[in-house]
């Protein structure tokens, strides 16, 4: 299973940086390219993001959690910001708000809390960096936000006893 959440993870954000690097215009951010021709990258980046979330909840069932976050994922992909732009926006941050709420709530040692607080800082503040201040490209806000919430994700896995 850690394989698999560790491949899934790994595809989310690749294909976050594919989205960027196959994209034929200059687009703001990530969920800018809903409608895109390379849209197939986005749609990957979300659906796998919702699976890794999903076998997270069903590996460990007491983190009820993980089944809100991949419906989540699964609801910022079905109302993208063009037809849908309230529910999609208030969607995306609650989804970044319980993601790094989660990643607090289950570490299991100080240590870890500790580590999972630079983890929360990272994605809230990079996201919020590129959000409010118009000299930091958003998407990249948006990239770095993810790499922070997946590398606490996975550290959370490789750190659980037992699994």
């Amino acid at each position: 299973m850690k394989l698999l959440k560790t491949i899934l993870l790994s595809v989310t954000f690749l294909s976050s940086i594919l989205l960027w690097i196959t994209r034929d215009e200059y687009l703001p951010s990530l969920s800018a390219f809903a409608l895109s021709d390379n849209a197939v990258w986005y749609r990957i980046m979300h659906l796998s993001a919702s699976w890794f979330f999903l076998i997270n909840a069903i590996e460990f069932k007491k983190y009820a959690t993980e089944y809100i976050l991949a419906l989540g994922m699964g609801l910022i992909l079905a109302f993208d910001m063009y037809h849908h732009t309230t529910i999609h926006n208030v969607v995306t941050v609650f989804t970044l708000v319980l993601a790094s709420f989660t990643l607090l709530v289950n570490a299991e040692t100080t240590f870890k809390k500790g580590i999972a607080l630079i983890f929360v800082i990272g994605a809230l503040g990079s996201f919020a960096l590129g959000y409010f201040w118009t000299g930091f490209h958003f998407l990249m806000a948006e990239i770095i936000a993810m790499t922070f919430l997946s590398s606490g994700k996975l550290t959370e896995i490789y750190s659980v006893k037992n699994k």
